[in-house]
């Protein structure tokens, strides 16, 4: 996936934001993320709040969008999610609004605006052990066959231009 902000041409990769409190160091994340966990191009992953949250098996599909809210004292285990939904739309400023003082200056400078169209929000507002796991309703199914193969073929070509 490509998009262009302010003329040159940019690549869409996945978007992952993590609070200081989930992982300052690359030994954090990977203590927090088991395997068979992957985040699509132009997808978003946004882990915030004071909670202890980790990750096994968790799919956030291409233009998808995961965000997870723990707070202090909360537990959470996230296993076999798969999230498939609008996800996050990067927008393009318009010129007029370049020089407009009632857009936000930082959004100015970035040349474009992050616009929430749907996502996946997992909030664990109080102390506690949480696990989220597949939806009864699919029958713990991980992906159908097709769209299996057809992650394998998304997940290669990550492989190969090494953004995992």
């Amino acid at each position: 996936l490509r998009g262009i902000y302010r003329r040159p041409q940019v690549a869409l990769w996945p978007r992952v934001v993590l609070s200081p409190s989930i992982a300052l160091t690359e030994a954090d994340v990977a203590a927090r993320f088991g395997g068979g966990c992957a985040v699509g191009a132009g997808a978003t992953l946004v882990v915030e709040g004071a909670g202890d949250v980790s990750f096994e098996d968790v799919v956030v599909f291409p233009g998808a969008a995961l965000r997870v809210t723990a707070a202090a004292g909360a537990t959470v285990s996230v296993k076999g999610l798969r999230v498939a939904n609008a996800g996050y739309a990067v927008e393009e400023l318009r010129a007029d609004e370049l020089s407009d003082q009632a857009v936000p200056e930082a959004t100015r400078i970035r040349g474009f605006r992050v616009v929430r169209r749907g996502e996946t929000h997992l909030a664990f507002p109080a102390p506690g052990a949480y696990t989220v796991g597949p939806s009864p309703d699919d029958g713990g199914a991980l992906l159908p066959p097709m769209m299996a193969v057809a992650f394998l073929f998304v997940a290669l070509a990550f492989l190969v231009e090494g953004t995992f």
